[in-house]
Order: structure tokens, then C-alpha cells, then sequence
């Protein structure tokens, strides 16, 4: 079984699929009904265009008929008494094995969920091989409460696990020194210096262009200290969410991306 990432090559009725996942077996056809899923899930629905979500989709589903096909679990199949089903399985598997935050997994488990509840829709199995369950949740009153008759009551699917709230592990001044001189490429010092100072992500810095980056000293609005205001769009690198936003970038690493920059050059 392998997991591909389409070319520009894929095209179908004139639009090219580029980045599309395909999920191919051992003779080289598609893993179905997990490939129709995929199509219907992010293409007919017109709701996710972004490769990056094509991409996390499949790797979820990828990844789950990978371990059942492996280890001969029934993915149609539901548990029964006392022995987990394929979906458990797996769970059990990326949190014991892969050491997977339940964060993490509860990801992967709704994408598989919803690949579920379509192949229930489809005719594909009888009866979905999990339990829902009833929680109340903690959310504040709305304005239409009043007419809800759910009482803040959500049902969701039993093999999720529960997550707890950890706290934003932030780097102390020391780890950040440390960190910073362990690297000796001058392109990683500085992609870790951008990361750290702004606050970019770090698919949002390796695809930071270089035509933000400019001479400070040209221009007279602008001093030795100062942070200068960037306006950063998703039309122009991978942003997280694809949606434009500021950030304020320091002068002298603004310099110092322009003394590395190739346009400087």
C-alpha cells in the first residue's frame, strides 16, 4: 500500500489535481471505497481547496487502512466484547506505539469518522462499528438557546479519547541561546531567528518570500530599533488557515535578511 500526492498530471474534466492524495494497493489500483471518499469529501463538496487539507485527509485515512490491512483487522467489521475493532486498534496503536498526543489522534479519529458515516450513507456497511455517546459540553449560552432543546448536549463518538488542557510550552532566553548557537548554517540561524522574533510557523518561514525582505537603511521613516510592520498574504507564501495577517519584524534582523538576501546580490 502506498500513499501518493498527485502531480500536475492529474487532471480531470480540464482542472488539474496537483497535490491530490491516492491511495494505491499492492497491484497498483485504488484502496476503495477510502478513494471515492476522498473525491467526494474534498472535491464535490467545494469546501476544502487546499492542498494542505487534501494532504492531512489522506494521510488519516491512509494511515488507518494501512495498520488494518497490516495487522488483518475487518475496517467494516464492529469490535466485539472484550477484542477492539480496526478503529480501536489503531487508536490504542498511535497512542501506545507512535506515542501520538490524544490531540493528535482525535484529529486523525474524525477524519475517519466522517469517512464512516459516508460509507454508511453509501450502502458501504450496515451499521457503523463504534458507539456515540452524549456529553455536555462547556460552552457559553447563545442567543437562540432558548429555542435549543439540546441543553448544551452534544453526541459524539465513543472510541475518541479524552483530551486534557496543556499548557503553551514557551522556550526560556537560555534554550533559545542554546538552540541558536548549535546551528551553524547561516540559512537555519537566521530561519530560527525569524521564527523566534515574529512569531511565523515553520511552513509559514520556509516559504517566506524574498521580496519582503528590503534595505532598512533606505528608508527615512524607519530607525536603528525599530519594528516594522509586515503585511504577510497567503497569496504569496503558505500561511496558516490562508488568511492574511501583520507581523512586526525587527530592524536589525530585517537587515540581516537583506545582507542575505539575493536580490541584494
Amino acid at each position: 500500500m502506498r500513499f501518493v500526492l498527485a502531480d500536475k498530471n492529474l487532471v480531470v474534466q480540464g482542472r488539474t489535481f496537483e497535490g491530490f492524495p491516492l491511495l494505491i494497493d499492492d497491484d497498483g489500483d485504488a484502496i476503495q471505497p477510502a478513494q471515492n471518499w476522498l473525491w467526494d469529501v474534498l472535491v464535490k463538496s467545494g469546501r476544502a481547496t487546499n492542498p494542505k487539507t487534501w494532504e492531512n485527509y489522506g494521510r488519516a485515512v491512509y494511515d488507518f487502512f494501512g495498520f488494518a490491512l497490516t495487522n488483518g483487522y475487518d475496517w467494516k467489521a464492529p469490535a466485539v466484547d472484550g477484542v477492539p475493532g480496526a478503529i480501536e486498534a489503531w487508536r490504542d496503536w498511535s497512542r501506545g506505539t507512535l506515542g501520538l498526543q490524544a490531540s493528535t489522534i482525535n484529529l486523525r479519529l474524525r477524519v475517519v469518522v466522517r469517512f464512516y458515516e459516508w460509507a454508511l450513507r453509501k450502502g458501504h456497511i450496515e451499521q457503523m462499528p463504534f458507539d456515540y455517546v452524549t456529553i455536555q459540553t462547556s460552552r457559553q449560552p447563545g442567543f437562540l438557546d432558548h429555542v435549543n432543546a439540546s441543553e448544551g448536549k452534544v453526541s459524539s463518538p465513543q472510541v475518541l479519547l479524552q483530551q486534557k488542557k496543556q499548557s503553551i510550552q514557551f522556550l526560556t532566553k537560555d534554550q533559545i541561546t542554546v538552540c541558536h548557537e548549535s546551528l551553524t548554517n547561516l540559512t537555519h540561524q537566521l530561519m530560527f531567528e525569524l521564527m523566534v522574533r515574529t512569531g511565523l510557523r515553520q511552513i509559514e518561514c520556509r516559504s517566506f518570500p524574498d521580496t519582503y525582505v528590503f534595505d532598512p537603511e533606505r528608508r527615512k521613516d524607519l530607525k536603528p530599533g525599530q519594528k516594522i510592520r509586515l503585511h504577510i498574504d497567503p497569496a504569496d507564501m503558505k500561511i496558516k488557515n490562508s488568511k492574511p495577517r501583520d507581523i512586526d519584524m525587527p530592524y536589525d534582523l530585517m537587515d540581516k535578511l537583506w545582507t542575505y538576501s539575493v536580490r541584494r546580490r
